[in-house]
């Protein structure tokens, strides 16, 4: 009603409890039909049914874990999902250049740090020195180009300068223009990497980030991979690929503690004999076991701590 009201145009829908409702919903709109839960965040469960028996088989999961809480049900535009971010003062809105999975972070002195995935699949930077009022117009690729297809990145921040970004990508460059799931030349887009494609955490970080020629390091961290084949990244259309692709690799975040030492916490998609064997494909890749990680040793954030070591040995309690 609201989106109506202000004369935005959207696809029809409902939402549902019965499945004899669902299916009287569905004569009206048509199939193809986008059907998700209603309690639900970031395109969890969503499925795109095409016909009366896969809505049936949808509803008599879903109606089972819902617990008397509505479905929705839409009718499905072909297309690609797009997320446009915008910026305005109040009077002006501007649009930037396209970026993906978006991120700032601050310093200590409040310089800011954009961060996001590029049109070429790598991580760039832009940098406001004025807390964000202005924004440099010349970005920087800060992920090596040996990775390619980085997807998620998180970002945060120490003493000015002192930046550390964790992101998931693959070093599968031959896989190129291979076919991709769709069976077209793969491009780099994650969401539609061919299944063989392997997907590892990485993190760069940075102790001179506002300088005009900043070095980055960059680290894999992953022994094992996080991924193998597709991440979905648009969430009306993920894939069972054995198991859902939507397996929470978007839930990551990066942060540090008050010695400046990073952490980053992130789902695992390949555990188990997944990670064991040379020989996993996508199917056996489809776990949401949540992982932290921490900096053993190496430079703080915060440029008066120095270089930091590895915890001590925690005496147990008797």
């Amino acid at each position: 009603d609201f989106l109506g009201g202000i004369g935005i145009p959207q696809p029809p829908g409902a939402s549902v409890i019965a499945i004899d409702d669902a299916l009287q919903v569905a004569q009206r709109l048509g199939y193809p039909l986008l059907v998700r839960p209603s309690y639900v965040l970031g395109g969890r469960a969503m499925e795109i049914v095409q016909n009366a028996t896969e809505l049936v088989r949808y509803l008599t999961m879903a109606t089972e874990v819902a617990q008397g809480r509505p479905v929705l049900i839409d009718q499905y535009l072909e297309g690609r999902e797009v997320e446009v971010d915008a910026v305005s003062d109040g009077e002006d809105v501007s649009t930037p250049y396209p970026r993906k999975n978006s991120e700032v972070s601050t310093d200590s002195a409040s310089n800011a740090y954009h961060i996001w995935t590029g049109a070429d699949e790598g991580v760039y930077m832009a940098r406001s020195t004025d807390s964000g009022e202005t924004w440099e117009q010349e970005s920087i690729r800060i992920s090596p180009v040996e990775v390619i297809s980085s997807v998620f990145p998180q970002t945060d921040a120490g003493d000015p300068g002192r930046i550390a970004i964790m992101y998931l990508g693959s070093e599968n460059s031959e896989m190129l223009n291979q076919s991709d799931i769709d069976g077209n030349p793969w491009d780099g887009n994650a969401h539609y990497a061919p299944n063989n494609v392997t997907y590892h955490l990485y993190i760069t970080y940075s102790l001179n980030a506002l300088d005009s020629n900043p070095v980055f390091h960059t680290m894999r961290v992953t022994d094992d991979p996080v991924q193998m084949g597709s991440i979905c990244l648009n969430s009306g259309d993920c894939r069972d690929i054995g198991g859902s692709n939507r397996n929470l690799l978007d839930f990551n975040d990066l942060h540090i503690d008050r010695e400046g030492r990073v952490y980053v916490a992130f789902a695992d998609g390949c555990t188990g004999t997944c990670a064991a064997n040379n020989n996993s494909t996508a199917e056996d890749s489809r776990d949401g076991r949540g992982s932290v990680y921490y900096l053993g040793s190496g430079p703080s954030l915060f440029e008066s701590q120095g270089a930091l070591f590895p915890f001590s040995e925690i005496e147990p309690i008797h």
